[in-house]
């Protein structure tokens, strides 16, 4: 091994004189063309997207800690495939977990026209889910109970009086701040009721009703 020559070190660290012994480097830097083989369960055939100047983003888990209007819709998904969802109503409670996951329960079947309380009461003794996790309801307003006519239809895409008692009793018993009603009307249309904002759809006249007086949008995927 040879020693370096004063000049070979001053090359090396820069020079002692910056102005007059700067180093040029020419080309693009080499990148890795990082790899992410195909993992968190996504298919085989799967690779994450590029990013400019090479390389791969890492692809993000999959994770069932969505938001309460993404599992409002997934449990309206579900309460669809039933196949009688047209003539009797289901309900999917939303609710935290510990960790913080938000996740909802299958559709939970009541009668015609009514889930009774102890139907949720019962599912959520059975799996440990208290009053305190829960952030929102969603069901069904099938047709063939409320389509007997088209206001009979439009009225019905707000909560019902029921509804609303429901929600009461969830509050009373420590359910959270932002909870909401999800009602997914007799065309299969998921609408959001907030019950902090319930004062202006509580008192709607049937009329107000069928003319869509504050009537919510569509829910929409987390996000969007």
């Amino acid at each position: 091994m040879r020693e370096l020559t004063t000049a070979e070190l001053e090359f090396i660290s820069g020079g002692t004189d910056p102005e007059n012994e700067d180093i040029i480097v020419t080309g693009t830097p080499y990148q890795p063309p990082y790899y992410y083989p195909p993992s968190y369960g996504y298919p085989p055939s799967y690779y994450p997207p590029t990013y400019p100047g090479g390389g791969y983003y890492p692809p993000t888990p999959p994770t069932d800690d969505y938001c309460p209007d993404q599992e409002a819709m997934q449990g309206a998904d579900e309460i669809e495939a039933k196949n009688d969802d047209n003539s009797k109503e289901y309900g999917s409670l939303i609710y935290r977990t510990a960790d913080g996951h938000v996740l909802h329960s299958p559709p939970l079947g009541g009668t015609g026209d009514t889930i009774p309380l102890s139907v949720y009461t019962d599912w959520m003794a059975a799996n440990n889910v208290s009053w305190s996790q829960v952030e929102g309801m969603a069901h069904n307003h099938p047709v063939n109970v409320y389509g007997s006519s088209q206001e009979e239809e439009n009225v019905n895409r707000y909560p019902s009086v029921g509804d609303w008692g429901f929600a009461t009793f969830a509050m009373e018993h420590g359910a959270a701040a932002g909870f909401s009603l999800y009602i997914n009307d007799t065309t299969g249309t998921l609408r959001e009721f907030q019950n902090a904002n319930r004062s202006q759809w509580e008192n709607l006249s049937n009329d107000q009703k069928n003319n869509g007086y504050h009537l919510p949008t569509t829910t929409k995927a987390c996000g969007s």
